[in-house]
């Protein structure tokens, strides 16, 4: 009768630790998503002649959130049509020598998975760190709350623009992508996009990127310990005419930045 205890607490131990070892293997072991995945070259390739954004999908073999997004999200049907027909999706191993590498050097991902949507090669709009199921990921990747800064143009290509229409050049120029999801409610206040229209050609810079980060150096006077940026006007020959602080910049100031924008140059 005394056995009989220490006999089942035996089993159930065993049982233990054959589930343990069976979630272990069902987490780490390789999956595919059914996601059509794009050459990170060719996608934006395919970006630049469909007018699409690019989802970039940053993971590493070892990683077990990003099995899950894997074996959870990326077999989602929902997450699967916005993949195949609202973007063209590419992924990249973060531990691979040269597109991992540039992942890590140019973009600053230093952790996986990293999901990122650019509107061009270097032109990264948003980022989110960590695992997103189903649900989280749509909420990310349908939110159109940067539509704004998808057409905003690239800077040379700005430089030229501004030249030829006479028009005042402003730069946002931000620490990190996650500013611009801060900055994004001020730009699409109704009165700064027709302020924008009417006298500014616009462009974003994000000092992680690395040729954005050569434009801030020549150009603005972003300070290297400064972790939110600043907002630039300049003539189209480059002269700088003002320069605004955005410490502490939220939803509610706004109006502070339609003023800003409307102030005489």
């Amino acid at each position: 009768m005394e056995q009989r205890p220490v006999y089942i607490m035996k089993i159930t131990a065993l049982i233990g630790i054959l589930c343990a070892i069976a979630a272990a293997v069902i987490e780490f072991y390789p999956t595919h998503s059914s996601v059509q995945w794009v050459p990170y070259e060719m996608a934006f390739q395919r970006a630049k002649v469909e007018h699409k954004l690019v989802y970039v999908d940053v993971y590493a073999e070892w990683c077990a959130p990003c099995k899950r997004m894997d074996r959870i999200t990326f077999a989602n049907d929902t997450v699967i049509a916005a993949l195949t027909e609202g973007v063209i999706a590419t992924r990249v191993n973060g531990d691979d020598p040269n597109l991992g590498a540039k992942m890590k050097n140019e973009f600053n991902v230093t952790a996986m998975p990293t999901s990122l949507l650019f509107r061009s090669e270097n032109a990264e709009l948003k980022r989110h760190v960590g695992f997103m199921d189903a649900a989280a990921f749509m909420d990310w990747i349908a939110d159109t709350s940067l539509s704004e800064f998808v057409h905003w143009d690239e800077f040379n290509e700005a430089r030229v623009k501004a030249q030829n229409t006479k028009k005042t050049l402003i730069i946002l120029a931000l620490h990190d992508s996650l500013k611009v999801m801060e900055m994004q409610r001020a730009f699409q206040n109704k009165n700064v996009k027709q302020i924008i229209k009417r006298n500014f050609v616009p462009v974003l810079l994000i000092n992680t990127i690395t040729d954005h980060q050569k434009v801030i150096a020549q150009y603005t006077l972003l300070p290297s310990f400064d972790f939110v940026g600043y907002l630039y006007t300049f003539t189209p020959s480059m002269e700088l005419i003002r320069a605004i602080p955005l410490r502490n910049w939220d939803a509610s100031r706004t109006q502070s930045l339609v003023e800003s924008l409307s102030a005489p140059q």
